[in-house]
């Protein structure tokens, strides 16, 4: 009796992956310590670090051939090759099996090609289906940021749409085309530029630029605030403001005299942080009195003396501020000789600055108590007056 040999069928060619790349991706949310699910924590990027293994690759195995009962020659299937190729800032090893990622940044799988960029390009919203952003990297995305989602990268940080009560931090530039609305946050270690803002808190290291209008929000610039418009209903309406240097608008409050408040001097940061040393500096202060106190009791004839070394154990352990002097540094031109502090910035005016506003240069008030246009308030350093000049169109 005839009899034929089966084939042994080939085995394709398989990736054998180090990273999360289906698994993240397919997460519907992450789950806290409460096992609760936050559908916004998705995590849907991998991310990779320089000199990471990404994959390894598994050649495919050619089949063996059987025969039919006539003793024909039964060819068995081709295996598939699935190599995958190498992109941009993927390193591949010598024998062309191990693919390595060349800088921190996001894995981009496309087909069979792997690619590593420090872009992260997000078409569409950060919305439930990206869930937050945290990215290594710059950011840019091609809708809007939804109520509830943030994004953080050590980056810039791009939006062509809004940011509708959500929340950016970046460590380098925020750039909003549309406008940031809704109760939002913006913070930036860098620039942060957009088309309106409405009720939200934007605090930038660096310049802060508007192109129309900031209504009933806080904003704070470590260096300077300006609104491009130059359109009369365009400019600061309400809220709070500051800014290290210059101020810039069309207009500043309205006829309904509704407070607004400038700064110049100082941030909202510096602020923050005066009143957290002074805070720490009022806490040291009544811990360095309840120390002396304890000292003095063992000191006291009606007490038994203080065996051990309790005393000095809180004095130990009480924290301290140490303010030190700088040390002279020789100088090449001579003696150093006392410099007068740079002036204050400016509040500038091309339109109208309407009752109700109040400016502060540092501590100096001025409360406007009539409208005026086209002008500049400046603080006199001789004798620590809030001075107008008119501004030449």
């Amino acid at each position: 009796m005839a009899v034929g040999t089966a084939t042994q069928p080939g085995i394709d060619g398989k990736m054998e992956w180090f990273v999360d790349v289906a698994g993240e991706q397919q997460k519907a949310g992450s789950t806290d310590e409460h096992n609760r699910i936050d559908f916004r924590e998705r995590r849907a990027f991998v991310q990779v670090t320089n000199g990471q293994l990404v994959a390894r690759f598994t050649p495919p195995r050619v089949g063996q051939a059987g025969a039919d009962v006539y003793g024909g020659e039964i060819k068995p299937n081709k295996p598939a090759e699935n190599k995958p190729q190498p992109g941009k800032n993927i390193a591949v090893s010598p024998d062309g099996m191990e693919f390595k990622s060349t800088m921190d940044g996001h894995l981009f799988v496309a087909g069979r090609k792997l690619s590593v960029d420090q872009l992260c390009e997000i078409r569409g919203d950060v919305d439930f289906k990206t869930g937050n952003v945290r990215y290594p990297g710059n950011v840019q995305i091609t809708g809007s940021i939804i109520p509830g989602f943030r994004v953080e990268a050590s980056g810039n940080v791009i939006v062509s749409g809004l940011v509708d009560n959500g929340e950016i931090r970046a460590e380098g530039d925020v750039v909003v085309q549309g406008g940031i609305v809704g109760h939002s946050r913006v913070l930036a270690r860098g620039n942060i530029s957009a088309k309106f803002v409405q009720e939200s808190l934007l605090q930038a290291d660096g310049d802060i630029t508007i192109a129309d209008a900031i209504v009933q929000s806080i904003v704070s610039s470590c260096r300077n605030f300006t609104i491009t418009s130059r359109s009369g209903s365009k400019g600061i309406l309400g809220g709070k403001l500051y800014a290290l240097n210059d101020v810039t608008t069309c207009c500043i409050g309205s006829d309904l005299a509704i407070p607004t408040l400038i700064t110049i001097g100082v941030s909202a940061k510096h602020l923050f942080d005066e009143h957290q040393l002074q805070s720490g500096l009022a806490e040291q202060k009544k811990e360095n009195a309840r120390v002396q106190k304890l000292l003095d009791s063992t000191k006291s004839p009606g007490l038994p003396p203080i065996r051990g070394a309790p005393a000095q154990a809180s004095v130990a352990r009480a924290p301290s501020v140490v303010v030190e002097k700088p040390a002279t540094k020789p100088s090449s031109l001579g003696d150093a000789k006392l410099t007068a502090p740079p002036p204050l910035g400016a509040v500038r005016v091309y339109g109208t600055a309407f009752e109700g506003t109040t400016l502060f240069f540092v501590k100096r008030q001025h409360k406007l108590q009539e409208q005026h246009t086209f002008v500049v308030f400046r603080l006199n350093p001789a004798d620590d007056t809030v001075v107008t000049d008119t501004l030449i169109p």
